[in-house]
């Protein structure tokens, strides 16, 4: 081989080798910069620990002699080579570095996240590093991990910028495709939705406790609202309107105790002690026919103070009717029309509360 060619390649590589020391250098100084500025959004970032084989090579590269004999000539020659190689696999092992950085860093942050636990289970691992173009100085980028889970398996997809998460994508080994970040929302506003409904109900217990001991405080003016409030809510319904029978019953407003009382027997028929209370909500509006109808279906459930009650109505009942067939006999005036007014008259006489006692003794406080 002619000298000078040697001479002139040696020198080619030389100065290529510079050329490109010279483009990493700056391309590494500008970065530099960049992570300068993106120092405080990166803290936890981790640091790029590599070799700084520029800085050594380029002092090397530029004391390179060109007049030397043949076998220092080949010497220098392979070791240029060789040096070339080197830069190469630095570059290549400095990139899969940073890959795996940025894998480990953006594993950690969606460990963090409950939808990734819920999609793809407990121990979710990435399976190698992830692929793509992300930055990690400045947490801007995308990336595609391979991941596994208890669950699933399957490849995230990563979409960041400055630290922000603006995609997160699995898609699944067997196809499915599912949107992480919307699944997030959906829990969120589903926890929101939670926690409002917590609140309510809290306030609603609150407000239903305070009727309860203002009623066992006989101050019915703060009780009757705080039930209503309760009804209204449809909180613990039947409570409410058993405790608002009681007390319109204590007031003398019949009504809305047989209202009250009837809301109730929709929740639990069962109740001996409720339908004798409102069979004595009847007797007070002089409704016998009602009354006996109640005070029988309670002592159906083994109320004997009903019973009694019922038993006692009718002998009054049936005693009424045979006086009035015996007056009807000794005047004469067996008529229909006479027959109705006699019955009518049979219900209000046989309506007396003294066979049927109050139940404000037996309906106790809540």
């Amino acid at each position: 081989m002619d000298m000078d060619k040697i001479k002139e390649q040696i020198q080619a590589l030389k100065e290529k080798l510079l050329t490109l020391f010279a483009q990493i250098k700056k391309k590494k100084s500008k970065k530099e910069e960049n992570d300068k500025e993106s120092a405080p959004q990166a803290e936890n970032t981790p640091k790029n620990d590599s070799p700084n084989l520029l800085e050594k090579a380029v002092p090397f590269i530029k004391k390179v002699p060109i007049n030397t004999n043949k076998k220092q000539r080949v010497m220098l020659l392979s070791g240029i080579i060789g040096l070339i190689l080197l830069v190469v696999v630095w570059i290549i092992w400095s990139h899969i570095n940073q890959s795996r950085q940025a894998t480990a860093y953006i594993m950690q942050q969606l460990r963090a996240k409950p939808a990734i636990t819920q999609v793809l289970g407990a121990n979710v691992q990435a399976v190698e590093r992830g692929n793509g173009d992300f930055k990690l100085s400045d947490q801007t980028g995308e990336l595609h991990i391979p991941v596994k889970g208890q669950l699933s398996t399957g490849i995230l997809s990563v979409s960041l910028n400055q630290g922000v998460f603006e995609k997160i994508t699995l898609r699944r080994n067997n196809g499915q495709s599912i949107d992480i970040l919307q699944a997030e929302k959906q829990a969120e506003a589903e926890a929101k939705k939670q926690a409002a409904l917590k609140a309510r109900q809290d306030a609603l217990s609150q407000n239903f406790e305070q009727a309860v001991q203002a009623m066992r405080n006989d101050n019915y003016t703060d009780a009757i609202p705080k039930f209503e409030q309760a009804v209204a809510a449809n909180y613990r319904l039947a409570d409410a309107s058993e405790y608002l029978g009681i007390i319109y019953s204590q007031q003398g407003d019949y009504n809305k105790c047989i209202h009250n009382f009837k809301t109730y027997l929709t929740f639990n028929e069962n109740n001996a002690k409720v339908y004798y209370q409102l069979a004595y909500c009847y007797l007070q509006r002089y409704d016998t026919n009602n009354a006996l109808i109640y005070l029988e279906k309670s002592c159906q459930l083994d109320n004997q103070q009903a019973c009694q009650a019922a038993s006692q109505i009718k002998k009054q009942q049936a005693a009424f009717k045979q006086q009035v067939q015996d007056a009807e006999q000794i005047l004469g005036t067996d008529t229909p029309s006479h027959k109705d007014k006699a019955q009518s008259s049979s219900d209000k006489n046989t309506q007396s509360t003294e066979d049927v006692p109050s139940p404000s003794s037996t309906a106790g406080q809540p």
